[in-house]
């Protein structure tokens, strides 16, 4: 449970079940296991907490539980993560000594795969100190042996080092494929490996490395546009594992088709193992069979309506259908560095740049005092220099955001341009929103999607529940009473929109969503949402209470994000004015998990979420004015710029108030804009005047001659 919760980043959990498992240890007087979990606890506070002397402690108090009864395998592996902290210390000749300590003292008892990992890592250990001669010939030691027995992060690990010393010995082409064959196998087994229990794909440190050295490498050869499309790649490498959940799965699949699905996905993995070392007409015939083995799990999948999509997306596709107003701003977090994307028409450019522990301390505060309502310009100033974002042109107009890390959390909105006066002079402040219409997308292949022609029963529908205080449900949420309120203020002014549909209290339920929530061209959501730190598929949408089965024996009032998946809401625009509804935990290669995402899956083209909880009020006043604009035919983000703006002139400044709205996907407007209606009138009417001068001018010559 312990390893469960930390691969999943729920820290709480994580940490309370490796306390349990501490006190049921000392309780049973277990040394072996009492090593194990302090063994445990230093690899979490190192790997996930990035506590180097916590971890150290917690490996030393290992140690001290050693006896002559101690098992070696209980050992070695306490000595092993002793040697992967002093490399993370860059104390690499001590690693060394440890790890070749490991080999000389316990070989006979070390089991093959165990034998060649800390083969590989001393390989690596010896590349770090610059004998590049002794990682080449420890590597091919390490090759020479039947490597499909090791596990397949560390033959990634391998064939990584491997790419790197072809590239130092100048053989481009053998690093490159190398790295290619490796990086497509990874990614591949990304897309069809999603971990049973939790249902996403856990990225594992050697995935990470292998993808910064790829990236490095085409980036070291000028190859901006390849390098993009690999972050890319990695910025979107769980999202096909979102509709593999088993949540999802477990609803459409029998436990026979699970079973065979599980035992397909395992047989596969072996197989890209054995890819690793085959060659040639061998190497044909193991892809022929991953395809065979492929073919069959889809046909067992079919029902989850899994998007095949293309993941190489064409950098010059994207660039061909920006103009010259528009800018992509692609981040994406590998390690402790975010490569910076900047692209235009014309250009790709890439920046890679370190994330020190100033900086995580910077934009957790910057995000904290925004949440709390104490924002803090300085810091949101320091953010926008961290991106360089004073360099943009003043002729880019459009901003295309797409996000990872901290700026899920940190819209680009909300920076200011200049240095502001003092850190709480909002109203003076230059922001980023009045000079940009900002959007985001989630990935490259977003760009391309465009929104489709549906027929709706309705133009709008508008859920809103103000009381959430029920006795059959034991709710205890705070109430929204300007909810419906809202709904039926976005309902009157809309009045371009021919057919409204609106649920108000009582009658806003799961069961009506499901009804009509699809149904609708614009679907509005004034309640309470909930992120689930555990797992983001529990996170939830709170309606109000309906009987299931018409009794009062099951009551259902909340609709979690797995559900979503199963619905059709094929909307033009959802807007979300709940608490945190575009928030959620970040997985790598995920971006926001939950609520949004699900929504997305559903068919959503486009979301208007928040990133954090604002005062009822004024999240009523937000929808009022942002529909106005909608109403008279902006584009979602110009709608959504004017409406920011306003609130900055006329409303509060404080980004805390208009800052959390985050536009994600298309930005076509919902209805033809007035003025265009207008304009296009007054140039149909200037061409039948010209006609009608050519004419009469035509007709005066003609009587002349």
């Amino acid at each position: 449970l312990h390893i469960f919760y930390r691969k999943n980043k729920n820290w709480d959990l994580a940490e309370q079940y490796i306390d349990l498992a501490e006190e049921l240890a000392l309780d049973l007087e277990d040394e072996d296991n009492l090593i194990s979990v302090y063994n445990s606890k230093a690899v979490y506070l190192d790997q996930y907490l990035n506590d180097v002397d916590g971890a150290k402690s917690y490996l030393e108090k290992a140690e001290s539980h050693f006896n002559s009864e101690t098992e070696i395998r209980t050992r070695v592996r306490v000595l092993y993560e002793k040697a992967k902290l002093l490399n993370k210390n860059q104390e690499y000749t001590e690693s060394r000594e440890l790890l070749t300590g490991i080999i000389s003292d316990w070989s006979s008892e070390l089991n093959t795969p165990a034998y060649l990992d800390i083969l590989l890592q001393i390989a690596n250990v010896e590349y770090l100190l610059g004998n590049r001669g002794e990682a080449q010939r420890l590597l091919q030691e390490f090759l020479a042996h039947d490597i499909s027995v090791v596990e397949f992060p560390k033959l990634v690990q391998s064939k990584r080092l491997q790419a790197t010393l072809l590239a130092e010995d100048g053989d481009y082409r053998g690093a490159e494929e190398l790295y290619s064959r490796t990086a497509g196998l990874v990614l591949e087994r990304a897309r069809n490996s999603a971990d049973f229990e939790s249902g996403y794909w856990m990225v594992e440190q050697e995935y990470l490395n292998l993808f910064e050295s790829y990236v490095d490498f085409l980036l070291k050869r000028d190859r901006q546009s390849e390098a993009l499309t690999l972050l890319d790649r990695v910025k979107t490498i769980n999202d096909a594992t979102l509709l593999e959940n088993p949540l999802v799965k477990s609803a459409r699949l029998s436990e026979e088709e699970l079973a065979r699905e599980r035992q397909i996905t395992e047989e596969m993995d072996e197989i890209r193992k054995k890819l690793f070392t085959a060659s040639g007409s061998d190497r044909l015939q193991l892809q022929n069979e991953l395809e065979r083995l492929n073919a069959q799990r889809r046909e067992l999948t079919q029902d989850l309506d899994i998007e095949e999509r293309e993941d190489k997306t064409p950098v010059w596709s994207i660039q061909r259908n920006l103009n010259g107003h528009q800018k992509i701003l692609h981040i994406t977090e590998i390690n402790d560095h975010y490569y910076v994307s900047r692209v235009t028409k014309t250009s790709v450019d890439i920046e890679k740049k370190q994330i020190t522990e100033s900086h995580k301390a910077l934009f957790e505060g910057a995000i904290d005092a925004m949440i709390r309502g104490r924002t803090d310009l300085e810091k949101l100033y320091e953010v926008g220099q961290f991106l360089n974002l004073s360099a943009l042109r003043p002729s880019i107009r459009s901003l295309i955001v797409m996000p990872d890390g901290y700026f899920h959390q940190l819209p680009i909105d909300v920076i200011p341009r200049e240095a502001p006066d003092t850190p709480i002079s909002y109203g003076s402040a230059d922001y980023m929103i009045e000079h940009f219409q900002i959007r985001t997308l989630n990935h490259l292949g977003d760009m391309h999607r465009r929104s489709t022609s549906s027929e709706y029963q309705y133009d709008f529908t508008g859920f809103g529940i103000s009381d959430f205080q029920n006795e059959r449900t034991n709710r205890n949420l705070i109430s929204l009473p300007k909810a419906p309120g809202e709904v039926a203020s976005i309902s009157n002014r809309l009045n371009r929109f021919q057919q409204t549909n609106t649920f108000i209290e009582d009658n806003a339920t799961p069961n009506s969503f499901r009804q009509h929530a699809g149904n609708s061209k614009i679907l509005h959501m004034a309640s309470h949402s909930e992120i689930s730190e555990s797992d983001p598929l529990f996170s939830r949408l709170h309606l109000s209470p309906s009987s299931l089965n018409g009794t009062d024996d099951e009551i259902e009032s909340q609709l979690f994000a797995y559900q979503l998946f199963d619905l059709n809401l094929n909307n033009r625009m959802i807007m979300l004015n709940s608490c945190e509804s575009g928030t959620g935990r970040h997985l790598q290669g995920s971006g926001i998990m939950g609520i949004s995402r699900a929504l997305r899956y559903a068919g959503a083209q486009s979301l208007v979420l928040n990133a954090w909880s604002v005062n009822d009020q004024f999240a009523a006043d937000f929808a009022d004015i942002f529909y106005e604009h909608i109403n008279s035919g902006k584009s979602k983000s110009k709608a959504l710029q004017a409406t920011k703006v306003h609130f900055i002139q006329h409303k509060n400044a404080n980004p805390h108030f208009w800052g959390p709205y985050i536009l994600n996907g298309d930005n076509d407007p919902l209805i033809r804009d007035q003025t265009d209606t207008t304009g296009q009138l007054v140039l149909a009417f200037a061409f039948v005047a010209g006609l009608i001068l050519v004419s009469k001018e035509k007709l005066a010559d003609r009587r002349a001659a």
